[in-house]
């Protein structure tokens, strides 16, 4: 099964606004859509058949389990295993080699559950494919190098960035409300949080793994 040269969207069985899965779905041009475990049913129930559907599927009920043939492919895990039901999606997903990859349904009230799958954004970064995780209110991605966003592009009020590795170096803002030059951040410290884009033009810069949070409230 390939995918190059197109969007991934991914839907896990978390926190979910429908209504964001189907924009991104509309104004992505034909995405490779796959279904995490119950984000499966989710999409089913919104009448979005995905491309993939992928889990151990242990949290569904015999009846939603039927619906999973209309899906074009299944693959179903043991539920004895040592990663997520995410985390295989994912590196399905990369495996793929897309253009990009949009996740939703990972995060909610399994702080577990949200804080693995933000970690595996790393993945991503290794694979050198663009990912976010995306839910009502927040918008997360991972990088490590040169970044830059437009003003009217920002998903909410706030920008953070988080140090991913235990020391990120030579970290630079420019265009936010608090900018700083060749700072270095340890994992411990919350100094990131919270700036804001102030010019139409925002750019950060760092050595090492940053997470960056867009944040509506």
């Amino acid at each position: 099964m390939q995918a190059e040269g197109k969007s991934i969207i991914i839907v896990a069985g978390g926190s979910l606004d429908m209504s964001q899965v189907k924009e991104k779905i509309e104004e992505t041009k034909n995405p490779f859509v796959i279904g995490a475990d119950r984000g499966a049913i989710f999409l089913l129930d919104a009448g979005i058949i995905p491309s993939l559907a992928v889990g151990d599927f242990d949290s569904i009920t015999v009846d939603e389990k039927e619906r999973l043939s209309d899906v074009k492919s299944v693959e179903t895990l043991n539920p004895i295993k040592d990663d997520t039901d995410f985390e295989h999606a994912l590196r399905r997903a990369i495996d793929m080699k897309p253009e990009r990859i949009t996740i939703f349904g990972v995060t909610g009230s399994r702080l577990d559950q949200t804080m693995a799958s933000i970690n595996l954004l790393a993945l991503c970064l290794e694979a050198n494919i663009p990912a976010l995780i995306q839910d009502r209110t927040n918008r997360i991605r991972m990088i490590n190098g040169d970044f830059s966003i437009q003003k009217k592009d920002a998903f909410g009020k706030y920008f953070s960035i988080l140090p991913f590795d235990s020391l990120v170096e030579d970290i630079s803002l420019k265009g936010f409300a608090y900018e700083v030059d060749h700072l270095t951040l340890k994992k411990e410290i919350s100094r990131g949080v919270s700036n804001e884009i102030k010019d139409d033009l925002a750019f950060v810069s760092c050595k090492g793994r940053l997470l960056i949070m867009e944040t509506m409230d």
